[in-house]
């Protein structure tokens, strides 16, 4: 039976996170550890940590509030070895064989090469009731330049093995859009296989506290794209940015010239419109598409 590590992140999660961690006791086939950083939380979430720990249930440390991203990339950082491991949200719910499933797929690869596991869910709200599942659109597919454009499966759902937790280990990014979406470039960037699930692995529970939720209109959606292109300063740039500069002596060449593609375009408007009509930079998404164009012209992206 494989090891796997589940990393949470916490932070004022008092509410959900017991159920949470009930589900993730419940897991079937794994031996499971359970490695937890809380993020500055206020409410009784480290009591409840405490409680959890002097079981022998998971272990945690407390941080400063760094937010999601560079909370959950501390805890790659800080992690035991282990054979895979998993990002875990606070106030979901996860399916007894969620990391059976995954850890069954990657097995399927050489341990030797970048594995990454995500898979769809099930959206539900406060009390578990059923709202749909999720579109990930996963059979219009998943590369390095559609991710840098915007298209990143949850961090949730996400579990992959001990060659890409010790790729990540090689570089702490100054700047970070979403632990997710680092790690899927990464694994991207290195030929890492990408393995998509579209049968839901865990309940996405929607709530007004959701750090990034799952909008639940097109407007909103719309609308929270439309922000973090305005007034994110580049965010997607700069996560490239710290791609190439990262790893920039171990990048394969194909993907070291499609990150430059990106570096360099705002040096001068024919990269710009080589980067905007370069097939390989698309989304499944309409809208994205058109605020890759708008935004890489202006400079924003």
């Amino acid at each position: 039976m494989k090891n796997i590590t589940v990393l949470l992140s916490t932070y004022n999660g008092e509410k959900f996170l017991v159920e949470q961690i009930n589900s993730l006791l419940e897991q079937n086939g794994v031996n499971i550890t359970i490695f937890v950083r809380d993020d500055g939380s206020t409410d009784n979430t480290k009591h409840i940590l405490s409680e959890f720990e002097s079981e022998n249930i998971l272990t945690w440390y407390e941080g400063e509030n760094l937010g999601p991203a560079k909370s959950f990339i501390d805890l790659v950082h800080r992690s035991p070895d282990s054979d895979f491991y998993a990002y875990c949200d606070q106030d979901d719910i996860w399916y007894e064989n969620k990391l059976l499933t995954a850890i069954t797929k990657i097995r399927k690869y050489d341990m030797n090469e970048i594995s990454l596991y995500t898979s769809t869910y099930d959206v539900v709200d406060v009390n578990l009731n059923f709202i749909n599942k999720r579109d990930m659109k996963f059979d219009q597919g998943l590369t390095l330049p559609q991710t840098i454009v915007g298209k990143s499966p949850s961090g949730c759902t996400m579990v992959f093995n001990k060659k890409l937790r010790d790729k990540i280990k090689e570089y702490s990014p100054e700047n970070i859009r979403m632990h997710d979406f680092w790690t899927l470039l990464i694994a991207e960037a290195f030929h890492g296989n990408i393995i998509k699930d579209d049968t839901s692995q865990l309940m996405y529970r929607q709530h007004s506290n959701n750090t990034v939720g799952y909008g639940k209109s097109f407007f909103v959606r719309f609308v929270r794209l439309l922000k973090s292109v305005i007034y994110r300063k580049n965010e997607r740039k700069k996560q490239v940015d710290s791609l190439y500069y990262g790893y920039k002596n171990s990048l394969p060449e194909d993907s070291l010239n499609i990150i430059k593609c990106v570096v360099n375009y705002k040096k001068s408007l024919l990269n710009r419109f080589k980067l905007i009509f370069n097939k390989k930079f698309y989304s499944s998404s309409y809208n994205r598409n058109i605020l890759f164009f708008v935004s890489v012209l202006l400079g924003l992206f």
